[in-house]
């Protein structure tokens, strides 16, 4: 009948061969803090209440690596088959391999959990998709976190067990595991036989006459190197063998932790999720709602950082008011929703919704729902919302099933039943925009918080390129002592020391300013400068803006700006594929109670006199203008270009 455990079978394959370079390990793809997303996710997913997640990094000899031998087989094989027409990328991956397998030992990854632990089922839609079904009664179990676990193995060898409890309390045991190697010929019989890049663990079972294999599943029994730390109940395990970090020279200890930090933040914040990090040292180190504010200061980069800061904030401050009892029609039951209304000074004065589900993050304002410019009439504010999808004819099921494989983005146009899912964003807009604080309608439509000053825009300024030197200006100390060193003579003791040592060093004081570090932010005469700043509708009529700004250390005190209003289009000069702004047709201004001339069929751009520093206009856009791209319910950027008095030109 063969081994309980199993063994690691390439398949016959008469597709067209696959070389060393697949996509689904592709390590400039994936970042590491995703493998450790969706590690996390799938212990989160395989049942309901508490999970205890383990994260092991340990050394194990090469002999104990189940599989292992056949693995070496079917490398060398495919190097003999392919190694010399594989390309730049598959090259590179042979050296990876060939490095691992010749270490006596790998560094390996476990991570366990005490779940509900991998079925039959599961491991059969694994071995057929690479991804598992999710199950009702939990929610899911070894899912896209399979394809992801290969990035950071070297040999691109996961492993994966599972003790599962049936109906009747009996727990079974399944293992199973998935190697990608490259397409490769075995001699067999009277020919060559052609063999799959991916080997699975197979068990051999009896059918009829014969014994074969069964390819729906693996093994009925788990290895001691996955089975020692499982413990006694249900529960799951998956290791990567020779796991190498995708980012060079960071901690697996900091990253696995940080990413957990901010991946799952409600999660570990309500205790439902409780992530341990040990090593083959004895280390221990524990993720809890004690050490979440100390993790979150670890997370990378800087802006995922300030954004966990900023959600752990609101979910601690008690002025944040948690919105439990008006969110069971909206969103569900057991549905959350905690808003701050009024930020710290510290902190990007902007509308954030940030939605969890289950505790964990899936999307930061999902776009075309809760962007800011659908909360114009209220002050900015923070809000945190978390789904529960495990509660039939919630939000929490149709936000699952629209996150697609990556469970990053909310995309309704995933579901059948689109309508639905944007109705309850819809509700869920009101529901926030009701709990903030309106804007005054006694002030003009520009609260001070949104300002971009001119002291903060386009201060930096180009680093000063050193002038080469010229070599007819070299002191002729110089040029002799060269010559002299090129003729191979010694140098002449009379020649003076082009750098003597310094014996009395000057009195301590302020360093002296770095020729190619200078950076004078005082804008000079005749210079041009710019500013922008955000202006919204006026609330009783959506085509008048009162346009406000702050010029200090700019220059405005003379000359002329011209002042145009745009919508932008959300993108930069980093992006691929730019979309300028779409900019409104100007019909009249009103700057410092007069009335600035205006062509008769409107401008897009307007030249006001002499600005001050601070100072405000009135601006009124073509109705048309206005409807058409809704600017009464978002941002309208207002753009000044500021040029000197020697060259304004004057429009009045």
């Amino acid at each position: 009948m063969g081994s309980p455990y199993g063994e690691l079978v390439f398949a016959v394959d008469n597709n067209p061969p696959q070389g060393f370079t697949n996509i689904d390990a592709n390590r400039d793809q994936v970042k590491d803090e995703i493998v450790i997303r969706e590690l996390l996710q799938n212990a989160l997913d395989s049942g309901t209440g508490t999970r205890a997640v383990r994260f092991v990094l340990d050394e194990v000899a090469a002999s104990r690596i189940f599989g292992l031998d056949r693995y070496r087989e079917a490398f060398e094989h495919a190097c003999r088959y392919l190694a010399e027409d594989e390309p730049p990328t598959g090259k590179q991956m042979i050296k990876r391999i060939q490095r691992a397998l010749n270490r006596d030992s790998l560094r390996c990854l476990f991570c366990y959990d005490d779940g509900n632990g991998i079925a039959e089922a599961e491991l059969r839609s694994l071995y057929g998709s690479g991804r598992s079904t999710k199950r009702a009664a939990g929610r899911g179990s070894v899912g896209h976190g399979h394809l992801t676990s290969f990035v950071p193995s070297d040999l691109r060898y996961v492993l994966y067990a599972g003790r599962h409890a049936g109906a009747n309390g009996d727990l079974s045991e399944t293992f199973g595991g998935h190697a990608i190697v490259a397409s490769h010929i075995v001699t067999a019989g009277n020919g060559n036989t052609q063999r799959s890049a991916d080997g699975f663990i197979r068990q051999r079972r009896a059918r009829g006459q014969e014994v074969l294999f069964d390819y729906e599943r693996g093994g009925t029994r788990i290895p001691r190197i996955l089975a020692k730390r499982m413990g006694e109940g249900s529960g799951s395990a998956v290791m990567i063998a020779a796991y190498k970090p995708v980012a060079p020279n960071v901690k697996p200890e900091q990253l696995i932790l940080a990413a957990a930090a901010r991946h799952f933040l409600v999660a570990i914040f309500d205790g439902t999720l409780n992530v341990t990090f040990e090593d083959s040292a004895g280390s221990r180190r524990s993720l809890t709602p004690e050490t979440l504010a100390v993790q979150v200061e670890t997370i990378s980069p800087n802006r995922s950082r300030t954004a966990s800061r900023r959600t752990l904030r609101t979910i601690q401050d008690p002025t944040s008011r948690i919105l439990d009892e008006q969110t069971e029609e909206v969103l569900g039951a057991g549905a959350r929703v905690w808003i701050r209304p009024r930020l710290r000074s510290d902190e990007a004065a902007s509308h954030r919704v940030s939605m969890f589900r289950d505790g964990m993050w899936i999307q930061d304002n999902p776009v075309n729902y809760l962007q800011p410019r659908h909360f114009a009439g209220v002050d900015p504010f923070d809000a945190v919302v978390d789904l529960d999808s495990d509660r039939p004819g919630g939000m929490g099921k149709l936000v699952r099933d629209a996150e697609g494989a990556s469970h990053l983005q909310i995309t309704p146009s995933e579901l059948d039943n689109a309508s639905e899912l944007v109705a309850r964003l819809a509700a869920l807009r009101e529901l926030l925009s009701a709990s903030a604080h309106p804007v005054s309608q006694g002030e003009p439509y520009a609260p001070p918080q949104l300002r971009l000053t001119g002291s903060d825009i386009n201060t930096a300024i180009p680093k000063r390129r050193p002038r080469r030197p010229d070599p007819d200006e070299h002191n002729v100390d110089d040029l002799e002592r060269e010559q002299q060193i090129a003729n191979g003579e010694p140098e002449s003791p009379h020649a003076p020391d082009p750098d003597p040592p310094d014996l009395h060093p000057p009195e301590p004081g302020p360093l002296p300013e770095s020729d190619t570090e200078k950076t004078d932010r005082t804008v000079k005469a005749g210079k041009s400068t710019g500013l922008s700043t955000s202006c919204r509708p006026d609330p009783q009529d959506p085509c008048l803006f009162h346009v406000c700004w702050h010029a200090a250390g700019r220059g405005f005190r003379s000359g002329a700006a011209d002042l145009s209003l745009a919508v932008p289009s959300g993108t930069d000069q980093t992006s691929r594929h730019r979309i300028t702004p779409q900019y409104l047709t100007i019909v009249s201004v009103r700057h410092q109670q007069r009335s600035v001339n205006v062509p008769a069929g409107g401008t897009k751009q307007v030249r006001i006199l002499r600005p001050n520093v601070e100072d405000s206009a009135e601006v009124r856009v073509a109705r048309g203008a206005a409807s058409a791209i809704g600017t009464d319910r978002g941002l309208v950027e207002a753009v000044l270009f500021h040029r000197s008095a020697s060259s304004s030109r004057t429009n009045e």
